[in-house]
């Protein structure tokens, strides 16, 4: 069960190459046709007919072609609810709200929550407020100085990016460091690898 179980992703960053935009992408139900049970497979939809195409395509390919994709599907915007924004994503059996406090995932009695906290190099990590994210489209982005975080939906599943356009404080020989506080009440695992995250609950579909 996850219970503000802090993430760190690390970017290696070669020293003065923040001269340009770091970008990290995070494609949240990938592999969810594959995980799910050929009994409780997803109904037919464009997304499904698109899987075997799309899966051949380089893994850094899949987050902006998704996107893109998804920014064309009406089934993939958010719209407003009360303080924040909702969407929805059929073809990976998700529901996906955003607001003050970060996003959250639901997928049958799943239920995955996710917020950036902090950033910096090696381990001096500054904190990072809560702020209200805003929309267009497919995407919701939680707007900071230097440091962008954004969600955006398409038939493959949600995209998490992070786009850093000002280095932060700090020795930038280091790998830059980004804590992602997940809640909810799914189990988390890494691969042996330690690049592909699990998320998983009895009963329900698993989030790769």
């Amino acid at each position: 069960m996850i219970s503000r179980t802090a993430l760190l992703i690390r970017i290696p960053v070669p020293r003065g190459a923040l001269a340009l935009a770091a970008l990290l992408s995070v494609l949240l139900g990938a592999a969810l046709s594959q995980l799910l049970g050929a009994d409780s497979a997803p109904r037919a939809l464009p997304a499904r007919a698109l899987s075997a195409g799309l899966s051949r395509l380089p893994v850094t390919a899949l987050g902006p072609v998704s996107s893109t994709l998804g920014a064309d599907g009406p089934a993939y915007l958010f719209s407003r609810s009360g303080g924040g924004f909702q969407s929805t994503n059929r073809a990976q059996r998700l529901s996906i709200s955003a607001g003050r406090s970060g996003v959250l995932l639901s997928s049958h009695s799943l239920n995955v929550s996710l917020s950036l906290r902090a950033v910096g190099f090696g381990s001096s990590l500054r904190a990072l407020a809560g702020v209200a994210p805003t929309s267009a489209a497919n995407r919701v982005t939680y707007l900071r100085p230097a440091l962008s975080e954004w969600y955006s939906n398409g038939p493959l599943g949600l995209e998490q990016g992070f786009t850093v356009t000002r280095a932060p404080a700090g020795d930038s020989a280091l790998a830059l460091n980004l804590a992602v506080t997940l809640g909810g009440n799914a189990r988390a695992s890494l691969d042996t690898t330690g690049q592909s995250l699990t998320l998983t609950r009895a009963g329900a579909p698993s989030l790769h």
